[in-house]
Order: structure tokens, then C-alpha cells, then sequence
């Protein structure tokens, strides 16, 4: 199994780019080892929230945005946000394009760590609060802004038992290689019976930060690629050129290598926050 590679996370995300790891000749497989489950009073903590002390809104991941939006309530507050200009703010193109679908504008500049939306939303709004939906598992460094910061949890995830052993099956047939975007993941992962024995086990991190866990681990013999990915995907298009590179030694410029440039990225950033504050 040359090709293959499991991606150890939630559905939804392997769903989204399968298509494009097979039209690079990869198969990608699932080990749906999270589940994400929505907070069961979702609609009275929704309810809690005043919009007129809200400067801005960030939604962490894709199924923040999903959850929220089958919210009767949730989708009368995004109302009330617009109609108050207030910022939407997304983490990841996933995320962007369910808001986008419903009619919302979104300010979604590459970047996927929050705490670092949340420094350039408190430059952007110098007043409000900062609310963010998230999974019951985002961490958030309390001492960045913490007195306008407010955090919303909007579902849990959940350990799939058998997510971990359809991962640990696969592990069993032969496929080598794992890749993995969160940090839940990751802690996941240091207990996989197949990945704590070694058989030559390649595990692809998007981040040190989310590479913690099994940095961590004990008697690990495993390769641990991180590829501190700014954006998911460029995670997916360094773990795709690593993939090719026995193939292929000449290295294509990609969207890797565009935001290996801090020049690039830093002029992208700015206008990005330039084109949402005239829309």
C-alpha cells in the first residue's frame, strides 16, 4: 500500500478532500476516531448572548458553523449580528464556505489558530466582545484578551471506539502512513495499539501544537512528519508533495511554498482585512 494514507479525524473533513487525494493518485481513508455531538442546551446558551455587546463572532471550525446554523436560535443572532455589522469570522475555507452558502459575509483570512484571529479582530474592534463557537475541546490561552473574549460551546467531540479500530484494522492490512489536523486527534493516537508497537508507523501533523500529545508519548519509535501548516490546506499539499516526492524529486510550487514566504502571506493578510472592513 504505496499510496494510502488514513486521515484520523471527523468525517466531514475527510469528505472535503478525498476527491483530491485520489486526483493525485492517493487513496485517502477514514478513521473517524472523533465525533462531533451538539451541546444539548445549545439554544439557552445561545439565548445568553446580548448582540449589541458583540463587536465580533468567530466560528472554529466547520462544524461550529453546521451545528449553529441548524439553530433556529443561532440563525436568528447571525441575523441580528448582520443587520448590527457585526464581523463574522471563520478558521478554515470549510468553515467560511457553510456561512457563505447561507448568505453571510465572512472575513476568513488564511489562518486556522484562533488565538491569532483573536489578536487581529481586538486590533480591528478596539470595544465588544469576541464571541467564539466552538467544539467543548478548544483551548484558548486565557491571557490573550480575556475580559472580551467569550467562548460558546457548541458541541462536544466524542471518541469513537470504533473510529479507533477501524484505524487500528488498517493499521493491521499494512497502509503506513496516518495524518492528523487536531490536537484531540493527536492524544487519541498515543494509544493506538498499532502505533505504539512501531511497524514503521509515518504520522503527518498539521502543527507543533497539535503534535503534543504524541510528542509526549512514551516509547514512541514511530516518524512524526510536522509540517506547522498555517491552513489546512496547505497541510494536505505538503502531505501530498512528502507523498510524490519518491515519485516525482522535482517539487511543483504549491500553496505550501507561497506561505513559506512571510512576505506573501503578511500582504495576503492585509488585504483581506482591507477588502472586509469596505464590504
Amino acid at each position: 500500500m504505496g499510496k494510502d494514507i488514513v486521515f484520523a479525524g471527523t468525517r466531514d473533513t475527510w469528505e472535503r478532500w478525498r476527491s483530491f487525494f485520489e486526483s493525485k493518485g492517493i487513496s485517502l481513508h477514514l478513521a473517524e476516531v472523533i465525533v462531533p455531538t451538539p451541546i444539548e442546551d445549545l439554544d439557552q446558551r445561545i439565548s445568553s448572548l446580548d448582540p449589541m455587546n458583540i463587536s465580533s463572532a468567530i466560528f472554529s471550525s466547520k462544524s461550529s458553523a453546521k451545528i449553529f446554523m441548524s439553530s433556529h436560535r443561532g440563525r436568528d443572532l447571525l441575523e441580528k449580528l448582520r443587520e448590527l455589522g457585526v464581523m463574522i469570522a471563520a478558521t478554515g475555507e470549510g468553515t467560511a464556505s457553510i456561512l457563505l452558502n447561507h448568505g453571510y459575509k465572512v472575513f476568513s483570512p488564511p489562518i486556522e489558530r484562533v488565538e491569532t484571529l483573536i489578536k487581529i479582530l481586538s486590533e480591528i474592534y478596539r470595544k465588544g466582545e469576541i464571541v467564539i463557537f466552538s467544539s467543548d475541546r478548544l483551548e484558548t490561552p486565557k491571557e490573550i484578551y480575556a475580559e472580551r473574549v467569550k467562548r460558546i460551546e457548541v458541541y462536544e467531540l466524542r471518541i469513537s471506539r470504533e473510529g479507533v479500530m477501524a484505524l487500528e484494522n488498517m493499521l493491521k492490512k499494512g497502509i503506513k502512513r496516518v495524518m492528523v489536523a487536531s490536537q484531540t486527534a493527536s492524544k487519541i493516537l498515543c494509544g493506538v495499539e498499532g502505533i505504539s508497537r512501531n511497524n514503521g508507523i509515518e504520522i503527518h501533523i498539521m502543527t507543533d501544537r497539535i503534535a503534543e500529545p504524541l510528542l509526549q508519548c512514551q516509547d514512541r519509535g514511530f516518524r512524526l512528519i510536522i509540517h506547522n501548516s498555517s491552513t489546512f490546506r496547505e497541510f494536505v499539499t505538503a502531505v501530498i508533495n512528502h507523498m510524490l516526492s519518491s515519485h516525482s524529486p522535482n517539487r511543483s510550487i504549491a500553496v505550501a511554498d507561497l506561505f513559506d514566504n512571510p512576505y506573501i502571506y503578511t500582504t495576503i493578510l492585509a488585504l483581506s482585512i482591507n477588502l472586509i472592513l469596505r464590504l
